[in-house]
């Protein structure tokens, strides 16, 4: 009995005490949570889009939402900066400093809400110019929702990130939570009524609507909101750190956004819509995965900050060697799994088989795995505030995509956007990464966690293989 009194008290001051370990775990723990209705969420409504729109009007979709993530791109110029600022005063919630930047921040955030509005409007306007597939009107006012979409995101932005600076990353993950629940229910409802890709759109701003509203609720029962009486003096000059600031971390969170969203608009540019809306289900997959393992970094950057801040280089040195370990071997292991087993989910999703080549999923799958540890590596020097070598980076990632995939795309298809992807990543960045090339002055993150993941993502291969002969 006194045994299992002294595990519940193990347990209880493992993960509700105040310390930054107990706020990790919880986080981590709701996030997870939370992930499982994302993969509920994707796992209904990828099936359900592609059954009741058609391949060609889900590919339109799918180009869509990420040609809207590239033009909110812009947003991490001053949302990085906002953090990093804001946790340097957050100790003290009643002084003139904290209420200063919460109001900067709101200031900030609104006049970004109506930029996200105007660039949707004219890049809506010239979709059918830059790509002929879309002549129908479904582009134009999918892009117009999304819009909309993104200026409530930014006008309510401001609460998401106090709660993430105080770490209270368990209720910011609820919120979102909540409002994937409201968009999943309206998709299940209308789109076997209204089956066209601005329901989809529809469904995304119901959600972001309710979730800037439990931000806020949030933000005010754990006191994340300012305590100082009265409204603080706010001079033009006041902006000048977070211009400094943001504009070091712009041009790097730019580009390595684009990065990220370059294939699908130049599959949007060069495949058919049918093979667009086939590119998107694997880019689901990807976003699965990449939500998975990115948990474990994502949820130990305010920490990690606030231990740069105060000067815990041998913490912060010995926490980040853990992030990457940890996500690599959980990268490895589901991405393996992926490589082999891939084409078994994508028949379901489709509801039929689609010919793709045989080193679809494997050049893929390797791609996304290096992009993971190499990702990792720079977002941590970023947090120590190196921005030119991961910038840099970031440019040479862009500018050999835009090289090698439209080429390889005209005469290999899918097949050839995924050997592009393999070759940038994982053939020329990622040992340029982990040699120090690229951070000759970085912590000594060595190869031994990137040798890790590589072990299991061959064991996750081979679990693949295995399970596809089970099933056949």
């Amino acid at each position: 009995m006194g045994s299992l009194h002294k595990l519940n008290g193990f347990f209880r001051n493992l993960f509700f005490s105040s310390g930054r370990l107990p706020k990790y775990l919880r986080a981590l723990v709701v996030s997870y949570g939370s992930l499982g209705v994302v993969f509920l969420f994707t796992a209904i409504t990828v099936p359900l889009g592609i059954r009741t729109m058609g391949l060609e009007a889900w590919g339109i979709w799918v180009f869509c939402q990420q040609a809207s993530s590239v033009i909110c791109l812009f947003e991490s110029f001053t949302q990085s900066a906002f953090v990093r600022l804001l946790i340097q005063v957050k100790d003290d919630r009643a002084s003139e400093d904290y209420k200063r930047m919460v109001v900067m921040g709101n200031l900030s955030f609104c006049f970004q809400g109506f930029l996200l509005v105007a660039l949707h409007a004219g890049f809506a306007a010239l979709l059918p110019l830059l790509f002929p597939n879309f002549t129908s009107m479904s582009g134009y006012i999918t892009v117009w929702i999304l819009g909309m979409s993104g200026f409530v995101n930014q006008i309510g932005k401001v609460n998401g990130q106090l709660l993430y600076a105080h770490q209270h990353q368990d209720r910011a993950s609820f919120a979102a939570t909540a409002g994937l629940f409201l968009s999943l229910l309206i998709l299940i409802v209308s789109l076997p009524r209204y089956p066209y890709p601005q329901t989809m759109a529809w469904s995304f701003l119901a959600c972001s609507i309710l979730s800037q509203v439990l931000y806020w609720l949030f933000a005010r029962s754990t006191g994340c909101l300012p305590t100082f009486p009265g409204f603080p003096r706010i001079h033009l000059h006041d902006f000048q750190p977070l211009w400094i600031w943001g504009r070091r971390f712009f041009l790097y969170s730019l580009l390595d956004n684009l990065a990220s969203n370059l294939p699908i608009l130049l599959a949007g540019r060069f495949l058919s819509l049918e093979m667009l809306g086939v590119w998107g289900v694997l880019q689901r997959i990807a976003n699965m995965m990449s939500q998975t393992v990115s948990k474990v970094s994502q949820l130990a950057v305010p920490a990690l900050m606030e231990m740069h801040a105060r000067g815990e280089e041998t913490q912060f040195k010995q926490r980040s060697r853990q992030v990457l370990w940890v996500q690599n071997s959980l990268a490895g292991f589901g991405l393996g799994i992926i490589a082999t087993g891939g084409d078994v989910l994508l028949k379901i999703w489709l509801g039929k088989p689609i010919p793709l080549g045989a080193w679809v999923f494997p050049l893929f799958t390797l791609a996304l795995l290096a992009d993971f540890d190499q990702r990792t590596r720079f977002g941590l020097e970023t947090l120590r505030l190196q921005i030119r070598r991961p910038t840099f980076a970031s440019f040479t990632k862009v500018f050999l995509l835009l090289l090698s995939i439209p080429p390889l795309i005209h005469f290999y298809g899918l097949t050839g956007v995924s050997m592009a992807l393999a070759v940038v990543y994982a053939v020329i960045l990622l040992p340029l990464s982990i040699s120090k090339t690229l951070f000759p002055n970085s912590y000594s993150l060595s190869w031994h966690a990137t040798a890790g993941g590589f072990a299991m993502f061959v064991i996750g291969s081979a679990l693949g293989l295995l399970s596809k002969f089970f099933w056949a």
